[in-house]
């Protein structure tokens, strides 16, 4: 009889319940990963042999070498981490043998043993081939040379790995230092986007091996590096892991949230493989009603192994009660325990809104959108001052399911996205510009006709009647006066376009109203990625009576909320007379 290999080991213990996972983890396994291996896929297979070698290598050369507890013994894979290696090494095309997984998004919480896992798979693979240019990033080289400097030690400790190798020096915080295998001409190299040109950096290399350390910090650039590098490949890694992250809505909620779409078919990438160690709690919203599972209860411990797949082995259960009670204690804490060890979504501050309110993935169908054509909606604009956004929303009323949705256009300019605040922002600029969520306008300032072409279109498509369109009056004359010339007038005695001064009197009301909205999960934005940025930066200050306005996340030039200053400026006009939009009586119906 045939041994049983790690990953059907694992799948069998998720379908008995021997194990607990989550549910991104157990439907990737069950539904994308069991057919595989059980030979009902036409275009993949399963060699169950082609991931034995990698085991022999690190039986016989690898030492565990950060882990106090288990230092100098041997290093042990533990039942997760094996099914994984199962798949990227044994899951392969039935046309061309070659190997289906090119790009895996590992996400587990802190301290599961993610960095003692990957080292061995780069000293492998420089051994195997010649020519292999790998390489590890991470947004700090500190960061991004703890797997680096945990290849050196296991070769210092393995002098049969040391004959192999050359150039292991004790690295200095400004040097970036290079081992190359002798035979193969093979390297590995850490790299991280504070380092400076003359540190080193990956111009002209191909890395056939990428791994990002702590994904979640990752930019756009980065991740463009390494995926260009390998373009011209057959069999190329990369390797992103990290946890949840506290900063939202940036490249790595675009990437969790994409993976998700590919675990339950709404997406496919074959070349992807998602595994997801996280608490049932984020994004289920996704989910049909029918396989919805239960949102986790953060302080129950049957959940944590869901984010936690080696507690009891390498992290401790004592150590995950300890931030528990520390988690209920302080909210700041909680934040982390949250996101770091249960990789449910959190924020990089404590501000006005938290990530449950923010992220809303509900997007209408372009049939649904049909049945607004022609209905009674408002506009709202913000006009940007120099390095900023514009912006344009309409806000339409969904009588049917109680709630609201905001179609949101924005622009910049070619000169704000060569600039220090796009670049500090760490968001996808590029991605939301292909998407269509962002525009390029003129190159140093925006050309305001972009806005009143965007206004007169969605007139002309959809019929739809703006009862107002509100503004921030501070510098917006001449987009007001072209507006007004198109026949939506600003002058009594029913004027359509209305000044909305950005105050506490004004906004106080929008404010309170936008809270409950999100709260509610009362209003949608097409799943509108930048919208949500937005909203994660948005900070709420107060005048000594309790009125209140926005403000920016630490008052950030590069942290901008321009698309929730359009909202408040559509709900100032809502505020005053909702039983005409939203009629009373109208059923609070889900809008899931």
């Amino acid at each position: 009889m045939m041994e049983t290999t790690a990953v059907e080991k694992y799948i069998r213990s998720i379908e008995t319940g021997s194990i607990t996972v989550g549910f991104w983890v157990k439907t990737w396994y069950l539904n994308h990963i069991k057919p595989i291996i059980d030979g009902k896929s036409d275009r993949y297979y399963f060699d169950p042999e082609a991931a034995t070698d990698y085991y022999q290598f690190i039986s016989d050369f690898c030492l565990n070498t950060i882990n106090p507890k288990f230092y100098g013994k041997p290093l042990q894979l533990l039942d997760f981490q094996k099914a994984m290696f199962d798949c990227v090494f044994g899951i392969k095309s039935r046309e061309t043998d070659l190997r289906r997984f090119r790009r895996i998004v590992d996400e587990e919480g802190r301290k599961n043993g993610k960095t003692g896992k990957i080292y061995p798979f780069p000293l492998y693979m420089m051994l195997m081939g010649g020519g292999i240019n790998c390489a590890c990033l991470a947004s700090k080289l500190d960061q991004a040379k703890i797997v680096w400097s945990m290849c050196a030690k296991a070769i210092r400790m393995k002098p049969t790995l040391e004959n192999n190798f050359y150039d292991i020096q004790n690295f200095n915080p400004s040097i970036i230092s290079t081992k190359a295998s002798l035979k193969l001409n093979s390297s590995f190299k850490p790299l991280a986007k504070d380092q400076s040109k003359d540190g080193g950096g990956n111009d002209g290399y191909e890395f056939f091996v990428g791994i990002i350390d702590e994904i979640h910090k990752a930019t756009q650039e980065q991740q463009d590096s390494i995926m260009q590098s390998q373009s011209a490949m057959d069999e190329p890694i990369l390797w992103e892991m990290g946890t949840c992250g506290k900063k939202r809505l940036a490249l790595w909620d675009d990437l969790r949230l994409m993976c998700k779409k590919i675990i339950l078919g709404i997406l496919q990438d074959d070349s992807l493989f998602p595994v997801l160690y996280e608490c049932d709690s984020d994004d289920l919203d996704l989910i049909s009603e029918k396989d919805r599972p239960a949102k986790d209860d953060p302080y129950d411990e049957k959940c944590w192994p869901k984010a936690n797949p080696s507690l009891g082995s390498i992290k401790t259960m004592v150590a995950m009660n300890d931030m528990a009670v520390q988690a209920k204690n302080n909210p700041n804490q909680k934040i982390d325990f949250l996101v770091k060890d249960l990789n449910i979504v959190g924020q990089e501050t404590v501000g006005w809104l938290s990530g449950d309110l923010i992220v809303n993935h509900f997007v209408y169908t372009e049939e649904e959108m049909k049945e607004f054509d022609n209905s009674d909606v408002i506009g709202g604009f913000d006009l940007s001052k120099i390095m900023d956004l514009t912006a344009f929303g309409t806000l339409i009323f969904d009588k049917k399911r109680n709630q609201m949705l905001l179609i949101l256009q924005c622009w910049c300019t070619e000169d704000f996205l060569e600039s220090t605040y796009a670049k500090q922002a760490g968001v996808p600029w590029d991605s939301w510009i292909d998407r269509g969520f962002l525009k390029i306008s003129g190159k140093s300032r925006i050309d305001y006709h972009d806005v009143s072409d965007h206004l007169l279109s969605q007139f002309k498509r959809h019929g739809y009647h703006y009862v107002n369109i509100n503004y921030d009056p501070y510098s917006a004359d001449y987009l007001v006066e072209e507006i007004d010339s198109l026949g939506w007038s600003k002058k009594s005695p029913v004027p359509c376009l209305q000044e909305v001064h950005q105050g506490y009197k004004s906004l106080s009301i929008p404010m309170q109203e936008a809270y409950t909205l999100l709260k509610e999960k009362r209003l949608a934005s097409n799943d509108n990625p930048l919208f949500m940025w937005m909203l994660s930066n948005v900070q709420l200050v107060e005048d000594r009576n309790g009125n209140m306005m926005p403000t920016k996340e630490d008052d950030r030039k590069c942290n901008k909320i321009d698309g929730f200053s359009v909202l408040l400026n559509c709900l100032y006009t809502y505020c005053q007379n909702k039983s005409y939009f939203l009629p009373e009586g109208a059923s609070n119906g889900s809008n899931q």
